[in-house]
């Protein structure tokens, strides 16, 4: 922790919703790397950020809009394979491959549809 932290209160902005078995938190992510973790980004979950509960998912609020489902898919992947202790760097790699598709069937629907 980089400075004294004082609880969760300004942290939690909404839910956002749950998948499975984890709650998805809209989060303050300016609040998570100024008092938590300096290496938050625009989404986390416990395997990769310890302070993040085993049960949810943390997407920053500044995080670009329509991109949550993916950083959810992303997650899910991610922490399913570190819970069956895969490396990071590995379950990443499978994470980004899983987002890759996903995006490039929304291209793809976008197409048909315009």
């Amino acid at each position: 922790m980089k400075k004294s932290w004082d609880g969760f209160k300004p942290l939690y902005i909404k839910k956002f919703g749950t998948r499975g078995k984890f709650v998805i938190w809209v989060v303050d992510g300016n609040y998570v790397r100024t008092y938590i973790d300096e290496e938050f980004t625009n989404y986390g979950q416990h395997y990769r950020f310890k302070s993040i509960p085993k049960n949810e998912f943390w997407l920053d609020h500044e995080a670009n809009e329509g991109e949550a489902n993916y950083f959810i898919d992303s997650m899910l992947v991610v922490n399913r394979l570190m819970a069956k202790g895969v490396s990071h760097k590995k379950a990443v790699e499978a994470a980004d491959r899983v987002e890759r598709r996903e995006r490039h069937k929304s291209k793809v629907f976008k197409r048909f549809v315009h």
